[in-house]
């Protein structure tokens, strides 16, 4: 998993996903239990643990517990994958689902579309697709230069020699 700078890396404690929610912006605590709303008690939501010794990042695990929570603050939903020892101290969250993005600050008077187009280039990023990431961001920053006057922006390479646009 990769980190998300200024973002909380997911942990598992005590039962639970520590990480930052992407709907709250808050490092909350993903718990694996809800609330009945007319009983009042809590119920576990969802677990499934598969048992198979396996090896991640150079050590021994038992097997793979995927949990299934919600942010506390806001009932957010989510999922992780951890890789599990029979004992707590050393399991480790190999992926957890959603992924909160740090946002990069835009000026106010950026237009909603374009707003729009750089955040999804973000998470695009935040999940390891470059390559639309990238292409978001290139149709963001065009836009950008014909909004302000650059109508043709000539591409080059390492050398100065133009390339396709």
């Amino acid at each position: 998993m990769s980190t998300i700078i200024g973002m909380a890396e997911p942990k598992f404690v005590g039962g639970n996903i520590i990480a930052t929610c992407p709907d709250c912006n808050a490092v909350s605590s993903f718990v694996p239990r809800t609330v009945d709303t007319d009983s009042g008690k809590e119920t576990d939501i969802s677990s499934l643990f598969l048992h198979f010794p396996h090896s991640y990042q150079g050590a021994r695990y038992d097997g793979v517990l995927w949990l299934f929570v919600r942010c506390i603050n806001c009932n957010r939903g989510g999922v992780a994958k951890i890789h599990f020892q029979n004992h707590f101290l050393s399991n480790v969250v190999e992926e957890f689902l959603p992924h909160a993005v740090d946002h990069a600050k835009l000026p106010t008077d950026v237009p909603e579309d374009l707003v729009k187009e750089f955040r999804e280039a973000e998470l695009d990023a935040s999940f390891g697709a470059y390559r639309s990431g990238s292409a978001l961001f290139r149709s963001v920053l065009e836009k950008t230069l014909n909004t302000n006057g650059y109508e043709e922006v000539t591409y080059t390479d390492t050398q100065g020699v133009p390339t396709a646009t």
